[in-house]
């Protein structure tokens, strides 16, 4: 093989090159966006759970004679977070959604905050087995749905990255690709 006909085939080798490099860096953020609502579905089925306990929270500090003003607001910012996320669930990578969700769920901490700050000054005897091992589970509930949350927004970390990464930053825009808010 001489000189020329390698200076020939360069080329076209190159071009090899990059249009397999950009088949595979297309690849590589379609299958990383495609594990995105996978991620969202086990956080989804956390959070549900976690609302169904907390709703069994509420009815059983109903029984305690709780301020019935703190339930309320409990029982509001748990609607509040349900919608948020069934709107989510619809669109789990549109951005405002997932803030919308977050909000939410800071509303419902909040709340949750102030009903405990509550039940301190309730006695021991009047918080009886039942409502402390709804508790316990509420504290299981909670731990779950923060490593699921932690799951998602790892992979919406290196999906946003893989977005901003020189070259396949060229790629992004033209295909579609758009980052993703946390939860």
């Amino acid at each position: 093989m001489t000189l020329d006909s390698v200076m020939a085939l360069l080329p076209t080798a190159s071009a090899a090159v990059v249009i397999f490099w950009c088949v595979g860096a297309y690849n590589r953020l379609k299958r990383v966006r495609q594990s995105l609502p996978k991620l969202f579905m086990q956080f989804d089925t956390h959070h549900r759970l976690r609302h169904e306990v907390l709703g069994r929270w509420g009815e059983a500090l109903r029984v305690l004679m709780v301020e019935p003003e703190a339930l309320d607001s409990l029982d509001a910012a748990l609607q509040q977070s349900q919608a948020a996320c069934e709107h989510a669930r619809v669109r789990p990578t549109a951005p405002q959604a997932l803030a919308s969700l977050r909000l939410a769920d800071e509303v419902l901490a909040e709340s949750r905050n102030r009903l405990l700050a509550e039940l301190a000054g309730i006695e021991g005897s009047r918080f009886d087995e039942s409502a402390q091992g709804l508790l316990d589970e509420l504290a299981a509930s909670d731990a779950s749905v923060e490593f699921a949350r932690r799951q998602f927004n790892e992979a919406v970390q290196a999906y946003n990255a893989a977005l901003h990464q020189f070259p396949t930053v060229l790629l992004a825009r033209p295909f579609g690709f758009r980052p993703v808010g946390s939860v």
